[in-house]
């Protein structure tokens, strides 16, 4: 069994087996249609901010392991250099494409799409608009509760920690997040999307907390309705 340790890095015990997709070579060759097909930034946002938070998942997720840290790991290093130059360098969309496939690959969604969902399931609204809006939320969040796998992700976003300390690392995570979020010109408050009610956001919470994806978020963290209402309110 392989278990990850304080520091991030994998101990393997006993017989190991790694089971992996089968790769799809039709994924790679759409790099290129898409990176010249004429599209906005309006139509890529949501959907990039998506695949992007599946990156970021994919590493903290109870279910990452080697395989799964490589291909998030690149493919956020990628997507957090190339989104920020889209739509108009024809270079940074490639890259973008190919971070994006690289982040799908084997992901491990958890914490943030199960808000996505409260939202998604209930509002006509995107859920990569969503994401945008609460992941530096639900990181703040995930940071003070569990270390999150930060120093992975440290090196998914490229930041130096050699002087910081484990609150440092993680305000660096949320602002490389943030920085990514506001180049797309995402909404940044709940209360900025039209279909969201404050009045719902107790029951989005209960909806959180019963999803899907729950099962995946960190093994150590333990979050309350209570505690999900307050980062909704947090993103009002």
């Amino acid at each position: 069994m392989n278990t990850v340790t304080s520091g991030g890095f994998y101990r393997l015990e006993g017989p190991c087996r790694i089971e992996c997709s089968i790769w799809d070579s039709s994924s790679v060759e759409s790099a290129s249609t898409v990176s010249s097909t004429n599209v906005t930034l309006s139509a890529l946002a949501g959907s990039a901010m998506n695949g992007f938070d599946k990156g970021i998942e994919t590493i903290y997720a109870s279910t990452a392991s080697p395989i799964t840290d490589a291909t998030a790991v690149r493919g956020l290093r990628l997507l957090s250099e190339a989104l920020p130059r889209l739509p108009d360098d024809p270079a940074a969309m490639e890259h973008a494409v190919v971070g994006m496939i690289l982040v799908q690959y084997e992901r491990q969604p958890s914490f943030v799409h199960a808000f996505g969902h409260g939202f998604a399931e209930r509002y006509d609204v995107q859920q990569g608009v969503v994401h945008g809006v609460l992941v530096p939320h639900v990181l703040r969040y995930l940071f003070e509760q569990v270390d999150a796998r930060r120093s992975v992700l440290a090196e998914a976003f490229a930041i130096d920690t050699w002087s910081m300390d484990d609150a440092a690392v993680a305000e660096a995570i949320v602002e490389a997040v943030e920085a990514v979020r506001d180049a797309l010109d995402r909404p940044t408050r709940l209360r900025d999307l039209d279909p969201v009610r404050e009045a719902n956001l107790p029951a989005i919470a209960g909806a959180v907390i019963d999803d899907r994806m729950m099962p995946r978020a960190p093994s150590a963290l333990a979050p309350t309705v209570d505690d999900i209402e307050g980062v909704l309110r947090a993103a009002w």
